[in-house]
């Protein structure tokens, strides 16, 4: 299933605008009640955070990290 969403952000980096679309399209996938997601992103720094394969430096990133890592497994 494809869809839209857009989601005003203000003034802020590129890095979490990545992050705050990852999770608005978790949260998407819950409410339409997909059991298994496919993430596809352009943000090689969002996917190796996510992946674990670099740690979260930016105290900005700690939080929005936290949140996209602890969705229920499989969403």
């Amino acid at each position: 299933m494809r869809g839209e969403h857009a989601q005003l952000l203000g003034r802020t980096t590129n890095n979490v605008a990545e992050y705050r679309a990852l999770l608005l399209g978790l949260q998407r996938a819950r409410e339409l009640g997909a059991s298994d997601v496919e993430v596809i992103g352009d943000s090689e720094l969002i996917a190796k955070q996510v992946r674990g394969q670099y740690k979260v430096k930016n105290d900005a990133l700690r939080a929005l990290h936290r949140e996209a890592t602890s969705a229920p497994a499989g969403v």
